[in-house]
């Protein structure tokens, strides 16, 4: 079976990444992925999109069950959430 990383990465070879930060004008260390690392990649992020859009037709069905579809998932991520300060769920402490 085919797909886009086949067609990109060359199998004898690992794919190489990195970030560049806007804000400090710094690149991330080098990140490296096999084949079959992308691969799995691939699968994770397809299982995760057909389950996101099984939960928007549900809740395009059912708005009401809104907080049972998408649970609040309070953490790390409360920090960069638009919706922190005004979220009862953020563990984010805000100034005043």
């Amino acid at each position: 079976m085919s797909n886009y990383f086949d067609s990109v990465a060359n199998p004898t070879q690992s794919t190489v990444a990195s970030f560049y930060n806007l804000e400090n004008g710094k690149w991330s260390d080098s990140i490296t992925a096999t084949v079959s690392q992308l691969n799995a990649f691939q699968i994770e992020l397809a299982r995760i999109s057909q389950q996101h859009q099984k939960d928007l037709r549900r809740y395009r069905h059912s708005p009401s069950e809104f907080s049972r579809i998408f649970p609040p998932n309070p953490g790390i991520n409360c920090q960069y959430c638009p919706f922190n300060s005004i979220c009862e769920f953020s563990e984010l402490e805000v100034s005043a």
